[in-house]
């Protein structure tokens, strides 16, 4: 193999390459406190910006049971009239559903608006959404219940603007949309 000689140009090139990388160590050791183990120059983490409220824009129905524990359909001669109660965990009611008449499954899935949007104060709180079969002349019907805690949806989702709940048994399935406010 045979060296080729430099010219003046490919010369200066080189050498100012090389210079602009020694610069360029030179400054990231001066702003990682020059190899000190206990730099006097810490370097600041500022926390990522946190929203100051979030609502609750809208409730889907996405999956409702249509059928009790013991395989009886809500209505005997239609379909279920449901509505649904919103409420914190001492079971304060916070919002009543309208109710939807005779839902079938090809209805599905409904959507409930909040007007205005719901601000959900406490993230700590567990709230529950407990579902119903409307009846004129007895008492309702309990179909189920969801829950879910603004907290518990950070930590899980970050700060999600669609939130899917469940029940236990898969039976209720609802997707809310979130809105949160930033500072």
């Amino acid at each position: 193999m045979k060296l080729k000689r430099l010219n003046d140009s490919q010369s200066f090139r080189a050498t100012f390459l090389i210079g602009c990388f020694l610069i360029l160590i030179c400054i990231v050791w001066l702003a990682t406190g020059c190899g000190d183990d206990n730099p006097t120059n810490p370097v600041i983490i500022v926390p990522s910006p946190k929203p100051v409220s979030v609502s609750l824009d809208s409730i889907i129905v996405v999956q409702i049971p249509f059928e009790n524990d013991e395989g009886i359909c809500w209505d005997l001669f239609s379909g279920a009239d449901l509505f649904f109660n919103f409420t914190n965990s001492a079971g304060v009611i916070l919002l009543r559903s309208e109710i939807i008449y005779d839902l079938s499954r090809s209805d599905l899935p409904v959507i409930f608006w909040t007007d205005p949007p719901y601000i959900i104060n406490n993230w700590n709180t567990t709230y529950f959404f407990k579902l119903y079969d409307w009846d004129a002349l007895s008492n309702n019907d309990y179909i189920g219940k969801v829950y879910f805690c603004i907290n518990q949806v950070i930590e899980n989702q970050g700060y999600s603007e669609r939130l899917i709940i469940r029940n236990q048994s898969q039976t209720i399935r609802l997707r809310l949309a979130l809105r949160w406010v930033w500072s």
